[in-house]
C-alpha cells in the first residue's frame, strides 16, 4: 500500500492508499473513499493547487532558485563594474554557463502544472506547464527568461515528453526537474539588448541585483494575465 495523489470526480486534489496490486473497479473505488487533501497534509511544504474543470487541476510549487544554462557574455555597467549576462545565443563571445538566479526579496518565481483525469487509462496526464514571476503584493510578471511565451506557458524544449510515471506530485517533481535541466535559446525572445535583471558578479557569479527596480522589472518582464495564476496569489 502507498499513498498516491489523485483528481476525484468532483475535481479535487485527494489522498488515498491504492494497492499496487489492485485496478479496474477497486481502483475506482478507492479514489471514491479518498479524502480531499488540506495543504498541511503534503508531503513536501508549498504546494498549491487548483481545480479548473471536470478531473482538471493546476498544481503550483515555488522555485527558490532557478537553474539558468546558457549563452552568456561579459557586460559592462555605466560605472565601469565588470558583469555576466545571458544573451541566450552564441555571438561569438559568449561561453555556455549554468549559472544560479535566486529571486531577490520580495519576489517569487512559481512553476505551474496543469493536469487532467484519463479515466479509461486511470491516469492523471500532465498537459501544459507555466511559470510567473510573482512581485509580492505587486503584480504577476513574464519571467524574463527565454523560454517563456507571452501568456506564462513553458517552451520545455526538444525531447520533452510528459511524464507518465507516478502520482501528479511525483510527476510535477520530474516537470520541474526537466526545466531547471533543460537549455535556455532565444527562440522565443530577442537576446538583445542584455536584459538589465539578470546579472551576476563574474568574481563571485552571485547575482547582482542593482538591476531591481519597478521600472526594470515593467519593461523587461511584463506583466501577464492568465486564468492559471488567478486565486493562487489572493
Amino acid at each position: 500500500m502507498e499513498d498516491f495523489y489523485i483528481i476525484t470526480p468532483q475535481g479535487k486534489l485527494a489522498r488515498a492508499e491504492i494497492s499496487t496490486a489492485s485496478s479496474g473497479g477497486e481502483f475506482l473505488k478507492r479514489i471514491a473513499r479518498a479524502q480531499p487533501v488540506v495543504l498541511p497534509d503534503f508531503p513536501k511544504p508549498g504546494y498549491r493547487f487548483k481545480a479548473t474543470g471536470n478531473r482538471e487541476v493546476i498544481v503550483g510549487r515555488k522555485l527558490d532558485s532557478i537553474e539558468l544554462t546558457t549563452h552568456c557574455a561579459p557586460v559592462t555597467l555605466p560605472d565601469g563594474t565588470p558583469r555576466i549576462t545571458p544573451v541566450f545565443y552564441d555571438n561569438g563571445i559568449s561561453i555556455k554557463q549554468t549559472l544560479e538566479f535566486i529571486p531577490p526579496p520580495g519576489h517569487e518565481f512559481w512553476f505551474f502544472l496543469n493536469f487532467s483525469h484519463d479515466p479509461d487509462a486511470e491516469e492523471y496526464l500532465a498537459g501544459e506547464s507555466y511559470m510567473c514571476w510573482h512581485h509580492v503584493g505587486v503584480e504577476i510578471y513574464r519571467p524574463p527568461f527565454s523560454n517563456t511565451y507571452e501568456d506564462g506557458r513553458i517552451c520545455m524544449g526538444y525531447g520533452w515528453e510528459p511524464p507518465r510515471e507516478g502520482d501528479i506530485l511525483e510527476k510535477f517533481e520530474s516537470a520541474v526537474d526537466w526545466f531547471q535541466s533543460a537549455e535556455n535559446n532565444n527562440d522565443l525572445r530577442p537576446s538583445t539588448p542584455p536584459t538589465p535583471l539578470l546579472m551576476w558578479d563574474p568574481a563571485t557569479m552571485k547575482g547582482d541585483l542593482r538591476g531591481f527596480n519597478q521600472a526594470n522589472i515593467a519593461a523587461v518582464a511584463r506583466g501577464v494575465s492568465n486564468f492559471v495564476f488567478d486565486g493562487f496569489f489572493e
